[in-house]
């Protein structure tokens, strides 16, 4: 037993007993009481031994935790009073009620329309069964039908010299023709 032995409470802790009270204890047991917790002693060595090679050594705990960062290479890193100081330059950005008062205040907005005021305009599903922009492209709009006029008033200016013309040559004509039967 050599001076230590499994103690027998919950916290599975091992006692530090001292060899002469060992020494009593076993010799006060019955030699079967002995065989059996030596019988016992064995197969709780048995499964420790199963655990022990699944364990990690201390190596390669070492190993695990070379690539980690330390308390050193965090302090690199934002510091509490370095973000605090961050959110407090950012925040003091930011527009105050003063500063928003020189935009537009509730009186301003008064008399613009509310939601209430629109609901006696139509709503897309109310323009639904109307044509789109793009069903309308094939028909002509304001300007092209602004530039046919133009057009079309040039034209009629053209004709109707022609036909002043026209008249004109008809009324010598006539006129000529007047004086030679006045002639007769």
């Amino acid at each position: 037993m050599c001076g230590t032995s499994i103690a027998t409470g919950d916290d599975a802790k091992i006692a530090v007993r001292t060899a002469a009270v060992d020494f009593l204890e076993i010799s006060s047991m019955a030699k079967t009481s002995v065989a059996a917790r030596l019988e016992n002693f064995d197969q709780r060595l048995v499964r420790v031994e199963q655990i022990l090679p699944t364990l990690a050594s201390k190596e390669d705990l070492n190993r695990a935790i070379a690539p980690l960062a330390t308390k050193e290479d965090l302090k690199a890193f934002a510091t509490s009073e370095y973000l605090q100081r961050a959110i407090d330059q950012a925040i003091a950005l930011l527009a105050t009620k003063e500063d928003l008062k020189a935009y537009a205040i509730r009186e301003d907005l008064k008399p613009l329309a509310t939601k209430e005021d629109l609901k006696a305009y139509a709503t897309k599903e109310d323009l639904k069964p109307y044509a789109t922009k793009e069903d309308l492209k094939p028909y002509a709009t304001k300007a092209d039908l602004l530039e046919l006029r133009d057009e079309l008033r040039r034209h009629m200016d053209v004709q109707t010299e022609a036909m002043r013309g026209d008249i004109r040559l008809l009324a010598e004509y006539v006129e000529h023709l007047a004086t030679k039967i006045s002639d007769r």
